[in-house]
C-alpha cells in the first residue's frame, strides 16, 4: 500500500490517504487528524500502527507555529495524540523493534517511545531539523 499526506496551508486542513502500489483504490483514513495538517508519515506495519506530525496552528503567512506527534491503527481508526511538541516536528523514523520515534523539530533530533512517553532531545543548536533516516 502508499500511504501519504495533503495539505493545504491555506484552509488550514489536511488528510492522511491510502491505495494500493497502482493507485487504485485510494481511501481517506484520517480527515483534518485531531484538528491538525498531517506532515510526515511513519509506518509499523508489524504493529499495526500509523504515526506521523502534524501542525497545529498556522500563522497569517501559513507557516507552522505548533506541532503534534499521532498516531493510529493502519486502518485510520483509534487516533491518539502522543506527543505535544512546542517546536514543530517535522519529519519522523521509527525504530519499531527498539520501541523508538525520532524526529526532527525546528532546532533539533528528538526521540521518544512509541507510546510516546520518554522524550529526550538528542541534539540541539541546529538552525533547523529537516530530513530523519536511521541507519545500522
Amino acid at each position: 500500500m502508499i500511504y501519504w499526506t495533503a495539505i493545504d496551508p491555506e484552509a488550514e486542513e489536511g488528510g492522511i490517504y491510502r491505495a494500493n502500489l497502482d493507485g487504485s483504490n485510494v481511501e481517506t483514513l484520517i480527515a483534518e487528524p485531531e484538528h491538525s495538517i498531517p506532515f510526515s508519515l511513519a509506518l509499523d506495519v508489524a504493529g499495526g500502527q500509523i504515526y506521523w506530525t502534524a501542525w497545529t496552528a498556522i500563522d497569517p503567512e501559513g507557516f507552522a507555529e505548533e506541532g503534534i506527534i499521532c498516531r493510529a491503527n493502519l486502518d485510520g481508526s483509534n487516533v491518539e495524540a502522543l506527543i505535544a511538541e512546542q517546536n514543530i516536528p517535522g519529519f519522523l523514523a521509527l525504530d519499531a523493534a527498539g520501541g523508538q520515534i525520532y524526529w526532527t523539530a525546528t532546532e533539533g533530533v528528538y526521540r521518544a517511545n512509541l507510546d510516546g512517553s520518554n522524550v529526550e532531545t538528542l541534539i540541539t543548536g541546529m538552525e533547523e531539523a529537516a530530513v530523519i533516516v536511521l541507519g545500522p
